[in-house]
């Protein structure tokens, strides 16, 4: 999500949104686990652990992820690569198409030279998103974007609005959840928004999941939904 883009309604920050960053940058920065693509890793090793973690999980990825990273220092190698072989190396994600896909985005950054440094650019790659734009924007090149996802959209329209997210809009097209993110890293460096951002995801793994466990949630003082529950089971 592009954080540039013209807010709406007052940028004027609300106590409770205020509140809710100062948490979940505590949580990014003091809670959230470390993954291998966390550390020192090249924008092009970042591409390919988010490459994955858009169809499988974290733990899985964090298995193939340094395999990769070894048999493919560069975007250069890989698109000499075969399928056959990117899959023996990434076997236990059971994708075994992206490994075709995966030689086909490597293909596609040496022909033009650079994987990019804005979103639309990144977004053209083959097989990458909005998310992934984001995400390489964000945590490979340290501009303020925000990945929105499912896990996102959870954790902040519990904790602001009290309620369960609807099945749609899907993230991207939620202009209230894109409104609020706004406001939540409004004015913050990039170092602060991935703090944020780690900490949402940490929150929405750990406690904020379908059956959530508000007790133990670091979000339990300003959570709406968490207040909001014993009216719930009151209604059932």
């Amino acid at each position: 999500m592009r954080t540039e883009a013209r807010m709406r309604g007052s940028p004027k920050l609300s106590q409770a949104i205020r509140v809710l960053r100062r948490l979940l940058g505590r949580v990014g920065r003091e809670d959230a686990i470390s993954y291998p693509w966390h550390g020192r890793v090249s924008v092009f090793h970042l591409l390919l652990a988010e490459f994955y973690l858009r169809r499988t999980t974290r733990k899985v990825v964090a298995r193939v992820f340094p395999l990769l990273r070894r048999a493919y220092p560069t975007a250069s190698r890989l698109a000499l690569g075969n399928p056959a072989a990117v899959w023996r190396l990434t076997r236990p994600t059971g994708l075994r198409n992206r490994s075709y896909e995966l030689i086909r985005l490597a293909r596609a950054i040496v022909s033009r030279g650079r994987i990019g440094s804005d979103h639309d650019e990144i977004e053209s790659l083959p097989s990458v998103g909005p998310y992934i734009a984001d995400a390489i924007l964000l945590y490979g090149l340290g501009h303020c974007h925000f990945p929105l996802d499912e896990n996102v959209r959870r954790v902040l329209v519990r904790a602001t609005r009290g309620s369960d997210p609807k099945a749609n809009p899907r993230p991207y097209q939620d202009m209230s959840l894109v409104s609020t993110v706004r406001r939540l890293i409004l004015g913050l460096p990039a170092e602060s928004v991935k703090n944020v951002h780690r900490g949402i995801l940490h929150v929405g793994w750990k406690y904020c999941r379908a059956d959530p466990l508000c007790p133990e949630c670091p979000l339990l003082s300003t959570c709406e939904y968490s207040r909001a529950r014993p009216r719930r089971q009151r209604d059932k």
